[in-house]
């Protein structure tokens, strides 16, 4: 009975490590990382991650020594001969949904600047590329403890040329402001 039950518990545990998204968690070190390569102060690449979705190629991390994972990010693979944003926009929604689901309603950031130069339909991707169009949505928890402890999730586009680009997907921790002034002091403190 005794081992029946430590196994069942056992077993909870373990889900429940592996419950963040992608099977990544608030806090994690980097030793429990599959980590590829740094990228810059505290970010690295990740070779795989626990819990992959078919709509993101790459991952990556940021994170302190003490504060462990404290922002998650994947990237999509690019998108291609989509100069009017038809499949960029399609592959968000379908993601955005599947985000509802999880997290509630979102709030969508569809913007022009005024002064854009490419302001045409058919130049919908190019204006993402040059920084003139902004398509995000954004969720900000009001209860963190809720949802494994983010604070706040992004999705947005991102132009990578005239007919081309990608969706990346960010997830903020509670723990960021601590983890990020972690980063920030050991860069000072090699000064």
């Amino acid at each position: 009975m005794k081992f029946t039950l430590s196994m069942a518990m056992l077993l909870i545990s373990v889900s429940g490590a592996l419950a963040g998204p992608f099977g990544l968690e608030k806090g994690m070190k980097q030793g429990a990382l599959d980590i590829q390569a740094p990228m810059e102060a505290g970010a690295y690449l990740l070779k795989s991650v626990p819990k992959p979705h078919d709509d993101f190629q790459m991952y990556g991390v940021t994170l302190g020594e003490q504060a462990g994972v404290c922002r998650i990010v994947a990237m999509s693979a690019e998108i291609e001969n989509d100069r009017y944003g038809l499949a960029l926009r399609e592959k968000f929604e379908k993601i955005r949904s599947q985000l509802a689901q999880n997290y509630g309603s979102s709030t969508l950031y569809d913007t022009l600047g005024n002064s854009a130069l490419y302001d045409d339909n058919s130049d919908w991707t190019m204006a993402l590329t040059k920084h003139e169009r902004v398509y995000s949505a954004e969720w900000k928890m009001s209860n963190s403890a809720e949802k494994s402890g983010i604070r706040e999730i992004r999705l947005s586009l991102v132009g990578q040329s005239r007919d081309s680009g990608m969706v990346t997907l960010l997830y903020i921790f509670d723990n960021v402001d601590d983890c990020l002034r972690e980063i920030s002091s050991k860069g000072s403190s090699a000064l």
